[in-house]
């Protein structure tokens, strides 16, 4: 009995089994606040969303195959993708230990349950496109072939652009991934190879504006300018309640996992470095 539960992918598929059973029950629950704005919205006019262009083709695909009343079919099922993709990047990274933990808090905690079952695009949605993105970009890093660099290169660029599409706060990622890079090959750098990496990360914010603008080509009722204003309105200091902000702030750390913030408390500097 102990070597069968010292077995890494049995404990996994119990994980992802518990992840199934836990959550189907809650595919029919009643929709709430903004989720009513996807479920009445396609039903009455084909939808709208003022995010970029992938956002409302997921939905509009969600609402042909399972109907107006089954939305919450989609996080669910992007749900367990992100499971599984989760169980990959730390499994390469860090070991199938700490995947196995990885997964566990994934399925326990009350912030990814509340995200497999809620319609909307943060909760599953762009966590799988920031999964993908990760997954290919220390594949592409860690390449030592230049055959394999090219194919986890593309990946990771198919990646960005599908995020990118999908919500414009995904440059967040963008960012953060050209910061990493930076600070990897800091003590490889000259100014010869500076002014090259900050030509391809340009570069790549270029082509992601550039996607954007050519959106309306492939995507015929997609308004840039709606993307643009909403967009713009995060940009606006002031009527922010700015305690709201804090409250959720909170609440994220609280239904994630109250033990995110112990780890920091025990680290070594040379750790957190």
């Amino acid at each position: 009995m102990l070597n069968f539960f010292k077995n890494k992918k049995v404990i996994f598929v119990i994980i992802l089994f518990l992840f199934v059973a836990a959550r189907l029950p809650g595919l029919h629950l009643p929709y709430h606040q903004d989720e009513r704005k996807y479920a009445l919205g396609f039903r009455l006019s084909g939808g709208y969303t003022p995010h970029p262009p992938l956002t409302e083709a997921i939905f509009e695909y969600t609402s042909k195959v399972f109907g107006n009343d089954n939305f919450r079919a989609t996080p669910f099922i992007f749900g367990i993708t992100n499971l599984l993709l989760l169980f990959w990047l730390v499994g390469f990274k860090f070991g199938r230990k700490a995947a196995i933990w990885s997964g566990l808090f994934f399925a326990a905690s009350f912030y990814s349950f509340l995200a497999s079952l809620m319609v909307d695009t943060d909760g599953q949605i762009l966590p799988f496109f920031f999964l993908l993105t990760s997954i290919s970009y220390f594949k592409w890093r860690e390449s030592a072939d230049s055959k394999s660099k090219i194919f986890w290169g593309i990946f990771l660029l198919t990646a960005v652009t599908l995020g990118f599409l999908t919500k414009l706060s995904f440059v967040v990622v963008a960012g953060a991934l050209i910061l990493d890079f930076f600070w990897h090959a800091r003590k490889q750098i000259n100014k010869k190879i500076f002014l090259e990496y900050v030509f391809g990360a340009g570069s790549l914010l270029l082509l992601l504006a550039a996607v954007l603008w050519g959106a309306k080509y492939v995507f015929r009722s997609y308004d840039l300018s709606q993307t643009l204003s909403h967009a713009a309105g995060y940009f606006k200091i002031s009527g922010r309640a700015y305690l709201q902000v804090l409250i959720q702030i909170a609440k994220a750390v609280i239904y994630s996992s109250p033990l995110l913030v112990i780890p920091p408390l025990f680290a070594s500097k040379k750790q957190l470095a």
